[in-house]
C-alpha cells in the first residue's frame, strides 16, 4: 500500500502542443504575434476563433523574418545616413559663414522712409545695385529717390503711412509729368510688390523715365 500512495501519478495527457526546443525567440514571438491576429480577424467577421494550422504558421515564418530583416537594415541604413549627415553639418556650417564674411555689405538703408537721403544718394545706390544685377532693389531704390525729390519740390507731401496712389492723387506737380509719374508708379509696384523679375531693359527705361524727375532744379543746381 506504501508502494502504491508513493508513486507519482503519471502526467495528464493536454492537448497543447510542446514548444518545440529549436525554435528561437524571434519565432515564438511571430507565431504568438500571428495567433493573436489570427483571433482578431476571427472575431472581426464574426467567425468562430480557430487556431491557425502548424503548417501555415511554418510556411509564414520564413516570409516574416524576411520582412523583419529588411526592416532592421532599412532602419540602421537610416540611422547611419543621419549621423552622416550630422558629421557633415560643422562643415557646412563654416562654410556658410565663410561666404557670408564675403558677402557684399547690403546697400538697403532704412527704406521705411524715403526723406532719410538725399534724391542723389537714393538714385547712386540704385545704380550701385544696377550694377550688380540687384534690378528690383534697384527700382526701389530709385522710386525712393522719386519721391525724395517731389516731396522737395513741394509736389508731393511725403508720409511714410501714405501709398503711391495717394501722392498720385495729390500730386500738385507740372500735370505734363503726371502721366510719367503713373507710369513709374505702375513699374515700381509690379516689380517690388507683385515681385516681377526686372529684366536690364526694363530697368534702362525705368532709369531714363525717373530722370527726368532726379535733376536737380534750377535752385540746387546754383547753390552747387
Amino acid at each position: 500500500l506504501a508502494r502504491r500512495f508513493c508513486v507519482e501519478p503519471a502526467p495528464a495527457a493536454t492537448d497543447e502542443p510542446k514548444p518545440d526546443e529549436d525554435e528561437t525567440w524571434l519565432g515564438r514571438l511571430l507565431r504568438d504575434l500571428m495567433e493573436r491576429f489570427w483571433r482578431w480577424l476571427t472575431q472581426r467577421s464574426d467567425r468562430p476563433v480557430r487556431e491557425l494550422p502548424e503548417r501555415q504558421l511554418d510556411a509564414a515564418l520564413p516570409g516574416a523574418n524576411v520582412v523583419i530583416a529588411v526592416s532592421v537594415a532599412l532602419v540602421l541604413a537610416i540611422l547611419a545616413y543621419a549621423a552622416w549627415q550630422l558629421r557633415r553639418r560643422p562643415a557646412a556650417d563654416a562654410s556658410d559663414q565663410d561666404d557670408s564674411a564675403t558677402a557684399p555689405t547690403p546697400l538697403l538703408v532704412d527704406a521705411s522712409n524715403a526723406l532719410t537721403k538725399a534724391p542723389e544718394s537714393w538714385a547712386g545706390l540704385a545704380d550701385e545695385l544696377a550694377a550688380r544685377g540687384e534690378l528690383r532693389e534697384a527700382v526701389r531704390h530709385l522710386y525712393l529717390a522719386l519721391l525724395s525729390r517731389l516731396h522737395r519740390d513741394g509736389a508731393i507731401d511725403y508720409e511714410p503711412t501714405a501709398s503711391n496712389w495717394d501722392y498720385l492723387k495729390t500730386f500738385r506737380g507740372p500735370q505734363e509729368r503726371k502721366p510719367t509719374f503713373r507710369e513709374l508708379t505702375v513699374g515700381f509696384d509690379f516689380a517690388w510688390y507683385g515681385q516681377v523679375p526686372v529684366s536690364l531693359a526694363a530697368w534702362q527705361q525705368f532709369r531714363s523715365l525717373a530722370g527726368h524727375f532726379l535733376s536737380p532744379t534750377p535752385h540746387e543746381a546754383k547753390r552747387a
